[in-house]
């Protein structure tokens, strides 16, 4: 009797194939790794055989599957006497009973020129219909990155629903088996990622990108996920995939349960989807090999390079052309991303400049915001086609660190312009005084200001002695003016205590400690705040929160900045130039705001400014037990001082744009940059 069930079964499934239309039996056939090629017969009979092979075989896992994919395609519900035959295997029904296992199809997977070998790609069907989670029935594969290997799929391919003004939310389950446990505890580059996809119609014919719905929040065993889903406005393919690896119970058979919570997909499908008005979404959670920027270093010097002799001829060849007048042109030795010396040398086959930046920081900013640019000439480019420029390199290694550029010749000849003036200067240049690394030493827990020491104490050894008043104006004059001078404004940590000679309605004190508190009080206000007044009219999501935040603290920042730029500035002799406003910034106003100097200050002579302080006083009592909470929270207390710097600099008449960022609690770092203004 089984057999005439079994046999009746089979007929049916042929029955149906034969009634099915063109792009129904190609999907069955790319599902199942086949040809699509051929007339309508040649497909039915490619699969019908197909069928056939696999019951006649006794493959019943891969017959039943493929069985319930036939149903599915041409949208039939299974015959209740049919799916009495299903196959179930009893590992299958222990571990997960509400989901069923992959079946394992050979697909051949790069990454960066690099074959990964035979990799399972599930399809998978549910077994109990009652489930939450709608199943994406086709193949979904990602595009690759030079950063991460797919080595495995973990569950199957969840559909997000539309949803337009509601919210929604969709689970995965992930159980481990004991040998991807022991791998996970062994290696720490081997993570358990979230893959998200849009649905555009074409995911199963063409490699997608990774893109996250508009709004969307991810836990994992109940723990929040703190990672970046959202990648750079309109630039499809600059989202990463989310890093669950810390959140799993590396366990073997312990359900990890993943929850996907979702909201406004048709404000997102503007951006993945492109000319779709609202789109669903597909995700999914992969076991993927982390590639390190150190390793992909490591594999463009082992790589192919651009040979000195290619160069030198690329040269000769463009200098011969009539056409052009070829001329002398200046190469800086500098990343047009760091700003700094150029360590290893790359830059992409499809690009005609000889430019080059350095492969550590172009990496690290890919793998953070995958744009793929080149920086230079913003020719689209990829990890492939970068490769190290021996040329740039020998110049790299025959010039000392400090030097920041050379002139090279038509015919590939090259010089050191600093070396030149050097020789004909004696071996003092005029840039040799005001490197792009500056250093700042502390100089110890000495008092800021005293009555006893002059106003003059801590102004910088090249701040010009040039009065800003007119030569006929005394400082003593104004000195003795209503308002007070400098040296009577006294910091401390400690009582405020007044200055002698000052009379108590006179003077002021301004206390260190109650700048602490300030920090402390004003970031969570301004959160309260931004938070409050946003939920008057609108939901707004986090990062209009964190805006709205953002604004509130640097504009509070900005014009405490002008105020202590005008309190301590008035007193000192005229600034010569940019570069001496950031040294008293760096030394002057830090020292009295945070009680130290800055620790380096680095500038391209070109308007970018980096300053480090490797203690920031905010950050010295802060201490959380996960690292990356800690930087995370931290980041919102170094927007008042963003704007404490943008403020005081305006007022000393450079307009400037502030960031910072802390990778490492207590450091921090501001980036400064000068803006043009307009004519």
């Amino acid at each position: 009797m089984a057999s005439v069930g079994q046999s009746s079964e089979l007929q049916s499934v042929i029955a149906l194939v034969k009634t099915m239309t063109n792009a129904q039996l190609k999907d069955i056939l790319r599902s199942e790794g086949l040809a699509v090629s051929g007339v309508k017969a040649s497909l039915q009979i490619r699969i019908i055989n197909f069928i056939e092979r696999l019951n006649q075989g006794g493959d019943l896992e891969r017959y039943d599957h493929l069985r319930r994919v036939v149903y599915a395609t041409a949208h039939r519900s299974i015959p209740q006497s049919l799916s009495s035959h299903q196959y179930r295997s009893p590992s299958a029904n222990h571990s997960m009973p509400t989901q069923h296992q992959p079946l394992p199809l050979s697909a051949p997977m790069t990454s960066h020129g690099l074959t990964s070998g035979i990799l399972p790609m599930p399809i998978s069907m549910p077994f109990n219909s009652g489930s939450n989670s709608h199943l994406f029935l086709g193949r979904l594969i990602f595009k690759e990155s030079p950063f991460y290997t797919v080595l495995q799929q973990l569950t199957s391919t969840v559909e997000c629903k539309v949803r337009e003004q509601t919210r929604d939310s969709v689970e995965l389950r992930v159980v481990l088996n004991q040998d991807v446990t022991s791998r996970l505890q062994a290696d720490p580059n081997l993570r358990v990622m979230v893959y998200c996809a849009a649905d555009t119609g074409l995911n199963q014919y063409t490699k997608s990108d990774i893109a996250f719905p508009h709004q969307v929040e991810l836990k994992a065993n109940l723990d929040e996920v703190k990672a970046n889903l959202r990648g750079l406005k309109n630039k499809p393919g600059t989202t990463r995939p989310a890093d669950v690896t810390e959140y799993i119970r590396k366990k073997p058979g312990y359900p990890n349960h993943i929850v996907m919570t979702y909201a406004l997909t048709t404000k997102a499908s503007t951006e993945p989807c492109l000319t779709y008005l609202s789109c669903k979404f597909l995700v999914l959670v992969n076991l993927v090999q982390r590639h390190p920027v150190e390793e992909l270093v490591a594999e463009l010097k082992l790589r192919k390079i651009i040979s000195k002799e290619q160069v030198l001829r690329e040269m000769k060849s463009r200098a011969d052309d009539t056409d052009i007048v070829a001329t002398s042109s200046v190469m800086s030795l500098k990343c047009p991303l760091s700003t700094l010396r150029i360590t290893v040398p790359c830059r992409s086959l499809l690009c005609t400049h000889n430019q080059c930046f350095d492969a550590y920081s172009f990496l690290q900013l890919q793998e953070q915001a995958p744009t793929w640019s080149c920086p230079v000439c913003s020719k689209a480019t990829s990890f492939e086609s970068l490769q190290i420029d021996q040329y740039v390199d020998d110049i790299l290694h025959s010039t000392s660190p400090d030097i920041e550029q050379v002139v090279v010749e038509p015919d590939g000849r090259w010089s050191n312009p600093k070396a030149d003036s050097t020789s004909e200067a004696g071996g003092v240049t005029p840039e040799s005084d005001d490197d792009d690394l500056i250093e700042i030493k502390e100089l110890g827990n000495t008092p800021i200001k005293q009555e006893s020491l002059p106003a003059t104490s801590l102004s910088l050894q090249r701040t010009p002695i040039q009065s800003r008043e007119p030569s006929s104006t005394s400082s003593a004059a104004r000195l003795s003016t209503n308002k007070r001078p400098a040296s009577q404004i006294v910091m401390s940590i400690e009582a405020p205590v007044s200055v002698s000679g000052v009379s108590e309605s006179q003077g002021r004190v301004l206390s260190a400690s109650c700048l602490d508190f300030l920090l402390v009080e004003l970031v969570p206000m301004a959160e309260r705040l931004a938070k409050e007044l946003s939920t008057e009219d609108t939901n707004p999501d986090d990062e209009e929160v964190r805006e709205a935040t953002f604004f509130r603290l640097e504009s509070l920042g900005y014009r405490v900045g002008q105020g202590l730029a005008e309190r301590f500035s008035r007193d000192r002799p005229r600034f010569t130039d940019n570069l001496d406003v950031i040294k008293f910034l760096c030394k002057d106003l830090w020292t009295i705001l945070f009680k130290k100097q800055i620790d380096n200050l680095k500038t391209n002579h070109r308007g970018v400014y980096v300053l480090t302080d490797n203690s920031f006083r905010p950050f010295a009592r802060m201490s959380m037990s996960v690292r990356s909470e800690a930087v995370s929270m931290a980041q919102a207390y170094l927007w008042f001082p963003c704007g404490v710097i943008r403020g005081a600099l305006s007022n000393l008449g450079i307009n400037t744009t502030v960031q910072a960022e802390t990778g490492e609690l207590p450091g921090a770092t501001f980036q400064i940059k000068t803006v043009q203004p307009k004519s």
